[in-house]
């Protein structure tokens, strides 16, 4: 990304052979994934050429070459899956070629060349650099270029030795001009280290970790004269002499003046990310290796992949430095012949606090707190008389606040663990503030302290992200946190509640070793986790651990005590008194005026609320009848007709366990004409989801089951859109159970070639109690209407997860799901339907949805939904201006004005309504002197409003045509003073949340697997 503008083309290893029964397929590396939208985005001008390795040892290749008819099915298939992604063509890899294969080889190259030339592709071969020339020149009059591996004299090298010395490189290159005319060729250098042990091991490492490993052990580096390589020897920490050969930019200069010589096509750098950035100066696109490249030498940018010497047991990390160098240019030669690093570059500087005492041992937790097990972390930590520090979760410390002020109170100290527990390797400098801001709020605000520890999720104990992660290091170093790093890794994440000793047994061994290592004991940081699963076993091994260590000399201590500073140097007090002084003069001035605003402006908002909402209503049901009267009038004979293309149906799932093989099963239960695959996609579960699934259904060819790292529901969808090439794609929720015609009904939208995607119809599957009851009757009054009402003008707000249809094509046109809000769905819809696509609904098509049960279930849904709405309604807010459609102009209206606005209005409309009835009420009985005409206000109003919610609750009733759902409609008035208080609390708690810039994570919900399988229904094929 630093070095993109630079490039022309990339040839990155993003494809593979793999055995699809008797044929060899080619699949694509998950990385492309998330490479190639951003260069697409970003840097639209690199061409990209996936390089696919052949070699005579993969199973199966030489069969497939030699058979004709195998070979051209490969050919096809590479020619195809280079097309379908969008390629600018292939590179293909021969790693090793006997006599035997070299005529299939060349059938091979010849199909392919002539299928990827015919759509406009482009074939490169890439060859080992000891082919010999006659088999080099025998492949390339079917190639548009051939790459030779320059970058590496492997072949030839002994135990150590140089990357690619200057003679052999030119030698090569000579030998190959013989076979390839320069117009093809294309010439490799190389920019990265070999560390070779004593016994002949090496270990391929970056030109930054070279430098650091040199300037660590205090050697010096030799610009071999003979390789004009560099190199140097250093004694490792076990006491082993290793040798370091590399190539940085001084040896890149002289072979690329070498390379341009012979007016090659083109050359290639290998490998991106171990590189000298300094080559970019005179390597990149228009650039040349001239005297000015050489003066810019002098100054050595950091790279990437280097390793701090020693972190500590807290460190500060900030930005690293350039070094500097000197170089001599023999112009003779016309080549550089010496080198001297003057200063080495580090890409992050590294300042450790020293421990106070050998003997102290820092007990942590990540991932907290947690209702179930913090509390039980804290009682055997006061039990043992024992000081902690807990880096915390901003969410989860959010719902338990209790937790988070006993932690404090009882003396631990505390740290930022994020705030929703992203990757923050890969996010945005602006992404990584949210994090640690919002957690840092979170505890100013209930603590009145300021913590200035931070630890990384997923930081590993060695700390390498620090060779590569600049925008998280330099926007934590600028946020003023200290990181807190471990040495001793108590795997407690991994263990079954009865594992409790195989943890004691991980930390005494680790201890044990770090002693070795250090000749005596050494200042311990130990990682536990309070949560993030079932933590019995840390429960269980955490007195046994302390008894252990205590019982060997240690003590146990805070972070703050490890380093020997105070409490209140690593969790100042914060010291809100100014701000508050004037906050409250502020308030003070203003109050009086403000509520006679108040008071004068709410009877007029309350009447155009009410007409406003009556109107829309109205509308609502008037158009919803339309529709359903035209839909009954053109639905002939229900025959169904063949929808062009493949069929297949996505599940993502995290933590679904219980309900998952249920909604599997309904899924090959289904009634459809079309044959389809149904793809699980396990999202980084805790629980046994993919394996109930592979257990239950392993002679079943048609579920496939995909596992991945947790990254939430947006990036299980692009995961399952990844792994099949259908053109229609099913995505249901892992609780869901489908009727059995829901995806036949589905499916038949789309021999319209326009429509994009399918609204399918949510119902509640588990109506067991008054709160599921009252959701059943909202999904059909409120949901399922407004789609239908909204349907003729292209504005459906949201396909639902829990079941819709989508046009692969079309999804894939608009960039996929979305991570960067919480109601991906419906992000996705309006994306769509922005993008010219149609957006339409089947009620027909039904799925049974597990609505929450419980009432803090349901509150934290409902929170994740409406937040995600207005996130929808605010990152499309320019489109009624700029893309003024019927998504644009109804749809992101209604969420602001309606969805979210009116709810926040109701409750005060409500308050004025019970306060005029309370006053009423005391006129009749003498208490106050209000008009008794009051009274007769509030019953009509009551009665006007009531008769329109039964009336337009009737109508989705009726619209969506199953008798059973009137036995909810008495609910109608009930609603109005139980279920709809809860919608307006958890507006209120969005209006909150937004304000103060919280980010919310998605929540968990737990899953009684009350669902009920749905009954037979007829389906006409």
């Amino acid at each position: 990304m630093d070095n993109a503008d630079a490039l022309d083309g990339l040839l990155p290893d993003w494809y593979a052979l793999s055995t699809n029964r008797e044929a060899l397929s080619v699949t694509r590396s998950p990385e492309s994934a998330r490479s190639l939208p951003w260069i697409r985005a970003n840097a639209p001008h690199i061409v990209v050429f996936p390089r696919l390795t052949i070699s005579a040892e993969l199973p199966n290749i030489q069969e497939a070459l030699i058979d004709t008819r195998k070979r051209n099915a490969l050919a096809r298939n590479v020619a195809h899956a280079v097309d379908n992604d969008g390629f600018a063509g292939v590179t293909i890899e021969f790693s090793s070629a006997s006599g035997g294969l070299l005529l299939p080889l060349l059938d091979f190259l010849r199909d392919l060349g002539t299928r990827l030339r015919a759509e406009n592709h482009k074939l490169i071969v890439s060859v080992d650099p000891d082919w010999d020339p006659y088999m080099v020149g025998q492949l390339a009059p079917f190639a548009d270029y051939v790459l030779i591996q320059t970058e590496d004299e492997f072949p030839l090298r002994a135990n150590t030795g140089a990357i690619a010395s200057q003679g052999w490189f030119e030698r090569t290159i000579r030998r190959n001009l013989l076979a390839v005319p320069s117009s093809k060729l294309i010439v490799s250098i190389g920019t990265f280290g070999y560390d070779f042990d004593a016994f002949g091991g090496e270990t391929q490492i970056s030109v930054q970790r070279a430098w650091d490993l040199s300037s660590q052990a205090g050697t010096t580096l030799r610009f071999d004269k003979q390789s004009m390589n560099s190199t140097f020897v250093y004694r490792a920490t076990n006491g082993h002499w290793h040798q370091v050969w590399f190539s940085d930019a001084v040896t890149v200069y002289n072979q690329l003046r070498t390379a341009l010589s012979v007016s090659p096509a083109a050359v290639a750098v290998w490998r991106l990310g171990s590189e000298d950035p300094g080559l970019w100066r005179f390597a990149g696109r228009g650039t040349f290796p001239d005297a000015q490249a050489l003066a810019s030498l002098a100054e050595v940018p950091p790279g990437y992949g280097g390793h701090p010497s020693d972190v500590g047991t807290l460190v500060q990390i900030g930005r690293g430095h350039n070094g500097t160098r000197e170089v001599h240019f023999n112009a003779t030669l016309g080549l550089i012949d010496n080198e001297v690093m003057t200063t080495f570059p580090r890409f992050a500087d590294a300042v450790p606090l020293p421990p106070a005492s050998a003997n102290l041992v820092a007990l942590t937790f990540d991932d907290g707190p947690d209702d179930r097990y913090t509390p039980k972390v804290l009682d055997v930590l006061a039990k043992h008389n024992v000081k902690a520090t807990f880096y915390l979760i901003g969410e989860n410390a959010f719902s338990s606040l209790d937790i988070l002020k006993r932690i404090y109170r009882e003396g631990h100290d505390i740290g930022s663990h994020s705030f929703t527990h992203p990757e923050l390797r890969n996010c945005s400098r602006v992404r990584v503030a949210a994090e640690l801001n919002a957690t840092q709020r979170l505890i100013q605000s209930q603590l009145g302290v300021t913590t200035l520890l931070f630890r990384m999720p997923y930081q590993d104990a060695g700390m390498d992200f620090i060779g590569s992660s600049r925008n998280l290091i330099e926007t934590v170093h600028g946020l003023g946190y200290l990181w807190g790093v471990y040495n001793v890794e108590s795997n407690d994440f991994r263990r079954l509640p009865y594992q409790a000793e195989w943890i004691v047994r991980d930390v005494l061994r680790e201890v044990h070793e770090r002693e070795q290592a250090h000749g005596g004991k050494s200042a311990t940081v130990l990682l536990m986790h309070d949560s993030g699963g079932n933590r019995e076993a840390t429960i269980k091994a955490l007195p046994q651990v302390i008894e252990s260590l205590r019982a060997e000399g240690y003590r146990f201590v805070t972070t703050h005590e490890l380093v020997g500073l105070t409490r209140d140097a690593v969790m100042p007090r914060s010291d809100p008194s100014d701000f508050l002084l004037e906050t409250v003069s502020a308030l003070r001035l203003g109050s009086i005026r403000t509520l006679s605003w108040v008071a004068g402006a709410i009877p007029t908002v309350a009447i155009v609320t009410a007409i406003l909402g009556t109107l829309r209503l109205t509308l609502v049901v008037l158009i919803a009848a339309h529709q359903h009267w035209h839909r009954s009038r053109n639905c002939g004979d229900g025959r169904q007709v063949d929808v062009p293309g493949h069929l297949a149906v996505v599940v993502p799932a995290h933590n679904e366990e219980s309900v998952i093989c249920k909604t599997v099963r309904a899924l090959l239960d289904a009634r459809c004409r079309k044959p389809f695959d149904i793809l699980v996609v396990d999202d980084g579960s805790t629980d046994a989801t993919a394996e109930v699934v592979r257990t239950a259904f392993a002679s079943e060819p048609r579920v496939k089951v995909f596992t991945k790292e947790n990254g939430g529901k947006s990036s299980a969808l692009n995961f399952g859109y990844r792994n099949t090439d259908a053109d229609i794609i099913v995505a249901i929720d892992g609780d869901t159970v489908l009727e059995p015609d829901a995806i036949e009904h589905l499916t038949q939208p789309f021999k319209d070639p326009r429509i994009g995607a399918v609204a399918g119809n949510v119902i509640v599957g588990n109506q067991l109690n008054l709160m599921t009851r009252f959701q059943a009757l909202e999904y059909v009054t409120s949901q399922n209407l407004d789609r239908i009402a909204f349907e003729p003008f292209n504005a459906i707000c949201v396909v639902p997860g829990a079941i819709g249809a989508w046009r692969r094509k079309a999804v894939l046109e608009v960039g996929g799901y979305s991570d960067d809000n919480l109601a991906e769905d419906a992000d996705l819809t309006v994306r769509l339907a922005l993008s010219g696509w149609r957006i339409v609904s089947r009620p027909e098509a039904r799925a049974l949805t597990e609505a929450p049960e419980a009432l803090h279930a349901f509150l934290k849904q409902r929170f994740r939904w409406m937040f995600g709405m207005l996130q929808v309604a605010y990152k499309h807010k320019s489109a009624p201006f700029l893309q003024p459609t019927g998504v644009s102009l109804i749809c992101i209206p209604n969420i602001l004005i309606f969805q979210f606005g009116f709810t926040l209005l109701a409750p005060f409309m409500d308050a004025i309504l019970f306060w005029t009835l309370l006053i009423a009420l005391g006129s009749v009985f003498g208490i106050t002197n209000a008009p008794i005409e009051n009274l007769t206000f509030i019953a009509a109003y009551w009665v006007v409003f009531q008769t329109i919610d039964v009336s337009a609750a009737a109508a989705g009733i009726y619209f969506n045509g199953e008798r059973r759902y009137w036995r909810l409609l008495p609910l109608v008035l009930l609603q109005r003073f139980t279920y709809r208080q809860l919608l307006y609390w958890t507006a209120s708690k969005v209006l909150l949340a937004a304000l103060r810039g919280v980010l919310v994570g998605w929540g968990r919900l737990a899953r009684s697997g009350n669902v009920q399988l749905p009954s037979s229904r007829s389906v006409r094929v």
